[in-house]
Order: C-alpha cells, then sequence, then structure tokens
C-alpha cells in the first residue's frame, strides 16, 4: 500500500455542500489528482477524469468520539487504491462529539508528495473560507500542470539534456560504502520489511536561531548545518568517515512550480566524508 494521508481539525460544523464545491474546484486545478492509470498492452496510460461539483467529499463515521473517529480514519487511510479505476484521491470527514470536524486527504502516491498534500489543504482552506464568506479565492490560476512537466522532463530526458549530471552525480558516488555499522540496539533482519518509523524532537529556539546564524555566516543553508552535524554523529557512532545519507527533495525548481501538484519529489543520496582532523 503505497498511501499518504493528512487529517486536519476544523473547529465547529462544516458546511458540507460547500466543502464539496470546493473539492470540485480543487480537483479542476490540479488534474493529476483526477488520473487514473490504465494498462495498455503492458504499458501505463494516463487517464483524465472531469472534474465534478458534487461528490467528492465522503462522510465515513456519525458523530463520535474522537478516539472512535481517528481509528476508522486511519482503516479507511490504509485502504488500497485501484489505479486503473480509481479515484486515487480521496477527502474523508466525520463530526467528533467536541463539536468539531477531522478531515483528511488520502490519496495514492502516484499521484501526489507530500509538498503536493500541503499545496491541496492549503487551497482547499482558502477555497472553502472564500466560499462561506462570499468572496472570490485569492489563488492565482496555475498556467503549467504536473503533466506538462513531466512532458517536458521526458522530453529533455531524450535529448540527453541530462547525461552530464547523471555523469556527475555517478561520479560522486562512485565506490561509496553501501552500508553503515552502526552499534544497533536490535538484530537486523534477513528481509527488509520496509515497516519504518519517524522520530521527532524540537530544538529550543534559541538554539536554532544560533544555528541559521552559524549557516549565514558560512553562506550555508539550515538544512546542510543540520546535515554535517548529523554526519559527524554518524562518524562517531561508526568509525567510518565515508557515509551516504537519503534524503528527498520537493523538486519544484521555480516559484511558479511550487503551486504543481503531483508525484515530483526526488530522493536524493547525499555522500558525506568526515575526517578527524576536520574542523566544523
Amino acid at each position: 500500500v503505497y498511501n499518504i494521508a493528512h487529517a486536519v481539525r476544523v473547529a465547529g460544523r462544516i458546511d458540507e455542500t460547500a466543502l464539496d464545491q470546493c473539492i470540485g474546484e480543487l480537483l479542476r486545478r490540479h488534474p493529476a489528482l483526477r488520473s487514473t492509470f490504465a494498462d495498455v498492452e503492458g504499458l501505463p496510460e494516463v487517464r483524465l477524469a472531469p472534474p465534478r461539483s458534487y461528490g467528492n467529499l465522503e462522510r465515513i463515521h456519525e458523530k463520535a468520539p474522537e478516539a472512535e473517529i481517528v481509528e476508522v480514519l486511519d482503516r479507511e487511510q490504509r485502504k488500497r487504491f485501484d489505479l486503473e479505476r480509481g479515484p486515487l484521491a480521496r477527502f474523508l470527514f466525520a463530526e467528533t462529539m467536541q463539536n468539531e470536524t477531522i478531515l483528511c486527504f488520502s490519496c495514492h502516491h502516484i499521484v501526489s508528495d507530500g509538498w503536493s498534500m500541503m499545496v491541496a489543504l492549503q487551497e482547499l482552506s482558502e477555497l472553502y473560507n472564500a466560499k462561506v464568506a462570499g468572496r472570490s479565492p485569492e489563488l492565482k490560476e496555475i498556467d503549467t500542470d504536473y503533466f506538462d512537466l513531466a512532458y517536458r522532463e521526458n522530453e529533455a530526458t531524450r535529448s540527453g539534456e541530462f547525461d552530464e549530471s547523471i555523469r556527475r552525480w555517478r561520479e560522486l558516488l562512485a565506490d561509496a560504502p553501501r552500508k553503515l555499522t552502526l552499534p544497533y540496539d536490535k538484530v537486523m533482519p534477513g528481509r527488509r520489511s520496509w515497516s519504518g518509523d519517524k522520530v521527532y524532537f524540537e530544538i529550543p529556539e534559541a538554539m536554532g536561531s544560533l544555528v541559521k546564524a552559524f549557516a549565514a555566516s558560512r553562506n550555508a543553508t539550515e538544512f546542510m548545518a543540520f546535515l554535517a552535524v548529523f554526519n559527524v554523529l554518524l562518524r562517531v557512532l561508526s568509525g567510518q568517515d565515508d557515509m551516504v545519507v537519503g534524503t528527498v527533495a520537493a523538486n519544484r525548481l521555480s516559484l511558479e512550480h511550487e503551486r504543481v501538484i503531483g508525484f515530483m519529489v526526488n530522493p536524493l543520496p547525499i555522500r558525506g566524508k568526515v575526517s578527524s582532523s576536520d574542523t566544523f
């Protein structure tokens, strides 16, 4: 199951009809969310469903305690999508006993990514607030959609435009270590399960400000500073001075593409070399 989902809490009851219409407008703006993928002689073919004004919103539970609704939403957002029949994006909601509404946007990763989820919920919020207030939404039309960008990238690949970049990446990753020897507290399984997890922690505001100032003084970003610290930690734990850390880039390379919804995220292997003689 390759699903992604984001949920938001809304104070009070929602206007179901207005929200349904707003979802329809969101789907009109972003055709990737209306796409399905047919199997045509062994090759995938993209097909687009027309946008609709109604029938986009699903009530998945009657009014109930929040814990019960969260449990139902968790089951719903894990359901498999049919890539050929669709839809590949679902908008689910339910009301809690505390007079709140929980709205969940769930979709198959083939039509969206983390950045897209943020864009979709931001635009839906503006569309809905404008609808209930009787004003026009403050959203610009999107001139370039996901399929335009995909076509351009395919053409650039065929023309050899990326050949030099590919050569450079291969050069950077040549002879890179295939694994990092860390002092695990559990035995690594013989077969990879992909059942990973996330670890969240907070950095004090004062420390964050210091990191930001330090990075700026070195003409670097905060991400670069934190990655350098992480590489130092990995060297201390593993004893290795050469490592590869995986990360992702949103892959929106210009301002006009920041509002595009689609699967554009790009995984990046970042190679780092840390010597005991290096200074930070």
